[in-house]
């Protein structure tokens, strides 16, 4: 009698094992396919202008930036620097508290497989302060675009 115990034991442990790796092929064959996302997210820890979200224009690859203001005074923003980029002038970005304006980098992103991360310097002057920096990161599936190469030009003087 104790002998159809351990075997039905080991028919419920081998039922169990089996279905066990059939749902890790399972997923595993999902994985695959699907793959590891880049998760777009934004970390500003100082106080003051943020991006609260981005995105690249479909049309000319221009990466355009939702700037806030985590601040109790207005700020206007003067420039923006995106990476190793130069710092960009922003004309006419003025942010109110708690409010949002969008911001255009005249820099081209394409799309990318990997996710990667910019480093975003705001400059700005508030209240009687002026030149003041915020800076953070973005993390997304985008890549700078590389500039077209002018040709070289070669030359022929005698």
């Amino acid at each position: 009698m104790n002998g159809f115990k351990g075997q039905s034991a080991i028919e419920y442990l081998m039922t169990y094992g089996w279905m066990l790796l059939v749902v890790a092929v399972a997923g595993g064959a999902v994985y695959s396919f699907a793959g590891p996302q880049c998760v777009e997210t934004t970390d500003f820890s100082s106080g003051g202008a943020f991006v609260d979200d981005f995105g690249v224009d479909s049309n000319n690859g221009n990466l355009t930036l939702v700037v806030g203001n985590s601040g109790g005074n207005s700020i206007d923003v003067t420039g923006v620097q995106i990476s190793t980029g130069e710092m960009e002038e922003a004309e006419d970005l003025e942010v109110s508290p708690a409010d949002t304006e969008i911001f255009t980098s005249s820099q081209q992103f394409t799309g990318s497989d990997e996710c990667n991360n910019f480093d975003i310097m705001f400059e700005y002057d508030q209240g009687g302060l002026t030149s003041v920096q915020s800076s953070g990161t973005i993390s997304a599936g985008i890549e700078a675009a590389s500039a077209p190469s002018s040709p070289e030009i070669e030359d022929v003087s005698q």
